[in-house]
């Protein structure tokens, strides 16, 4: 995770409105998953360990903008990632 993290620049949520839509998002389907971000990288999201049986979904500047595009859409990518939280995938 530490060496992912520091390779994809990726940090806490900062306090802005479309991450804590994204945040609340993600928690209403996985309570336990933690999210990164980075909105100054291209892309969408990723699912990565956090340690033994944890989970991050690390969330990038391409996502950001389509969640203010095509919500919809936006809303599919993140529920594929929490998919591979629930089901371990990201080990």
């Amino acid at each position: 995770a530490a060496r992912l993290e520091r390779v994809h620049g990726l940090k806490p949520a900062p306090p802005l409105a479309v991450l804590r839509e994204i945040e609340a998002f993600v928690r209403s389907h996985h309570p336990r998953v933690e999210l990164r971000v980075n909105v100054l990288r291209g892309g969408t999201a990723i699912a990565y360990p956090a340690g033994w049986r944890r989970a991050r979904v690390a969330v990038f500047g391409g996502l950001c903008k389509l969640w203010r595009a095509d919500r919809e859409a936006a809303e599919a990518v993140l529920l594929h990632e929490v998919a591979h939280c629930r089901r371990g995938d990201f080990l």
